[in-house]
């Protein structure tokens, strides 16, 4: 999801025990604001996880705003970005 000039493009792996898996590749999430991984959800990849906060940033977005990212769940990957 690309970020827009309002704020809200947030993606959140809420506290339900949410799991992403990528049994033979790689896991990429691109996020227009904040990420939020919270304890009880996690992230899995044979090979890389990327997450890009702030993604396809918008010049027209007040104070061009930075975004945050909560890493608060287990990550599983040869290799994380």
């Amino acid at each position: 999801m690309r970020d827009a000039t309002l704020i809200g493009q947030d993606l959140i792996l809420g506290s339900s025990a949410a799991s992403v898996r990528a049994v033979q590749g790689s896991v990429t999430f691109n996020v227009g604001d904040d990420f939020e991984l919270n304890p009880a959800s996690s992230i899995r990849a044979r090979n890389q996880v990327t997450i890009r906060a702030d993604f396809g940033d918008d010049p027209g977005e007040s104070n061009n705003l930075p975004a945050t990212v909560w890493i608060r769940g287990p990550i599983f990957a040869a290799t994380m970005l």
